[in-house]
């Protein structure tokens, strides 16, 4: 114990000294249960450009950015059709998965395509909660068609396969899976779904890497990857120009049939119906317009503004005239102003929005690889005073809370059912010290989630 807190202290002391580099940090904060009941508070300090650090959690007896995405696949993920292309991959993966032989050909398979230098990913199980893990699934699945179908379909493995037909019941699950491979239906369904999902999983990998700034949330979902203004209902979300090409909506969408255990048991196979691509723009467009609203607040249309590198035109509604008050109000509360500098920070707020739209994309360019804290931290005092301290508390903020969620799997760890009489004490200096440790040495490697779930880990060996 005193080994670990010396320990602990050494490492405080270098935490400290990066937390002091920055002017303006945020504490964000999630709340677990540990392996004894024990209700207990993360707190992480996060600001873009800095490690996730952690700093301490709370033992008590009694929302972000990027867990709007997750709720917004929650609510895709529920649509029938969508489900039912799920159940299949899931079903395809369990399958080559549950069987080692089966299972060690099929990794086989896939390092030939790596030898060849072609990227292979080996097939994962979808956690429930961690909803990208679904996108991983289908992800995986739709890159190994070629090693599937041959390794069910090529008769050079028919020998192999035999060996999966020695009783009823894997004769049954072995031709269900070959009716599935063999389906084009399938393949294209799938092949949809997981386009639709891409925008969605790049905005969820940016909003919670340590380097986002507020700005790229307003702008991921009303001018990048999530824009769903009338262009955009024309020609579909992100990269579904591209789908439009390969699926045709010719049948009507239905619910989509559910791979159940019967229908697996008796070895039968239903052709899916093929997913109106349509209809699932509306849907998709339908619930991220429903989460929109949720994250649409005064800070992110701020952090729009004072970000040089974001266009203002692409302001939705009444943003462009409201935000002149929004920055005033948000000043306010921050202490930077009274009611008396409402007129200057006005005038600052103007002039800057001036000097944006006089250099339209070329000044958005010059600064499109710079970071909106490096800007204001290099503007003189004289210039935008009033603007500059609030451009640095607006930039400290954090897009997402992950960093506090992604602390669960390392006291999940740490405090495991085999240590469950570590005191809560302990367990919160080991996990400072595994934490900020990795932090300190620039590891990106989640080691305790590795260890905890490697399904999550997604790998390409």
């Amino acid at each position: 114990m005193v080994l670990l807190k010396r320990v602990k202290d050494e490492i405080c002391l270098k935490v400290i000294q990066m937390i002091d580099a920055h002017t303006y940090v945020s504490l964000v904060t999630d709340g677990w249960t540990d392996t004894n009941g024990s209700i207990i508070i993360n707190f992480m300090v996060v600001t873009p450009g800095l490690p996730s650090l952690f700093w301490s959690s709370w033992s008590t007896s009694g929302g972000c950015s990027a867990h709007v995405l997750n709720l917004l696949m929650q609510d895709i993920y529920n649509f029938p059709a969508i489900k039912a292309v799920l159940s299949s991959a899931v079903t395809l993966t369990r399958l080559v998965r549950d069987h080692l032989a089966l299972y060690d050909e099929f990794k086989q398979l896939q390092q030939d395509v790596r030898d060849m230098g072609s990227k292979a990913r080996n097939l994962v199980l979808p956690i429930p909660t961690l909803w990208y893990s679904m996108h991983a699934c289908l992800r995986n699945v739709l890159n190994s068609r070629e090693t599937l179908e041959k390794l069910f379909l090529n008769p050079d493995y028919e020998l192999f396969m035999a060996r999966y037909r020695g009783t009823t019941s894997n004769r049954k699950k072995l031709l269900y899976m070959i009716a599935l491979i063999r389906d084009d239906v399938f393949w294209n369904n799938l092949r949809t779904i997981v386009r639709l999902f891409n925008p969605i999983i790049d905005t969820l990998c940016a909003l919670e890497a340590d380097n986002a700034f507020d700005s790229a949330v307003y702008q991921r979902f009303r001018g990048g990857p999530l824009r769903i203004d009338q262009q955009q209902a024309l020609n579909g979300i992100g990269v579904l120009s591209d789908v439009a090409a390969i699926v045709t909506p010719v049948a009507p969408v239905g619910n989509g049939v559910a791979l159940d255990e019967a229908s697996q048991a008796d070895g039968t196979y239903t052709n899916p119906t093929a997913v109106r691509l349509d209809h699932l723009q509306g849907l998709f467009r339908e619930k991220i317009q429903k989460r929109w609203r949720y994250v649409h607040t005064d800070a992110m249309a701020v952090g729009f503004l004072l970000d040089p590198s974001m266009n203002i035109d692409d302001f939705v509604g009444c943003d462009d005239e409201q935000v002149d008050d929004q920055v005033c109000s948000l000043a306010e509360r921050c202490g930077l102003i009274t009611s008396t500098g409402v007129a200057a920070l006005t005038a600052e707020i103007l002039s800057f929005k001036c000097l944006k739209r006089r250099g339209g994309e070329a000044l958005r360019a010059k600064y499109s690889e710079s970071s909106p804290r490096g800007y204001w931290g290099a503007q003189s005092e004289n210039k935008y005073p009033l603007l500059k301290k609030l451009a640095n508390i607006v930039f400290a903020m954090s897009t997402s809370s992950a960093a506090s969620e992604r602390a669960w799997s390392i006291f999940d760890h740490i405090h495991s059912k085999r240590r469950n009489r570590m005191s809560v004490e302990k367990v919160e200096m080991l996990a400072f010290v595994y934490i900020n440790y990795g932090a300190l040495q620039k590891d990106e490697l989640d080691l305790a989630r590795h260890q905890s779930c490697p399904e999550g880990v997604d790998t390409e060996s």
